[in-house]
């Protein structure tokens, strides 16, 4: 089996954080538009650390499974990476489509305008979702050792 260098329980704590880190700080950002220099440097640095963890779960987790060729898996390994991806991609597609079909609608909704800035961070959003959910799910799904 091709392991995670961070083990389960550090790759659930680690992918969590990036995935509440960065969505947190997009949902923050567009719904208090005109907060404060304290507030914007709060959400500066929770972005970073988000991206940053993202990054540190990519690299220790995400590459060894999901970077690993489907001879070295087992077919119960190879079935959990599959099923990982598919969620993951269900995820981006239900996210894009709501981008590109109905901007304006996610716009509304976080009460902001829709500009080129707002739709550079969705897709900052997206992209770094798309990396870290897959592995995020296969690490949720690995067992403690």
């Amino acid at each position: 089996m091709t392991t995670s260098s961070l083990g389960p329980t550090a790759s659930r704590i680690i992918g969590l954080y990036a995935l509440i880190a960065v969505h947190g700080w997009f949902v923050l950002e567009y719904t208090y538009p005109s907060a404060g220099q304290q507030v914007a440097l709060a959400l500066s640095i929770l972005k970073i650390s988000g991206l940053l963890a993202a990054a540190v779960f990519v690299m220790g987790t995400f590459g060894a499974m999901a970077f690993a060729a489907d001879r070295e898996l087992d077919e119960r390994e190879l079935s959990q990476r599959n099923s990982a991806f598919v969620r993951a991609y269900e995820y981006l597609f239900v996210m894009l489509l709501l981008s590109s079909v109905i901007p304006e609608g996610v716009a509304k909704l976080l009460n902001t305008e829709l500009t080129v800035a707002f739709m550079k961070d969705f897709i900052l959003l997206l992209f770094a979702t798309g990396f870290v959910l897959p592995g995020f799910l296969l690490a949720w799904r690995a067992r403690a050792e």
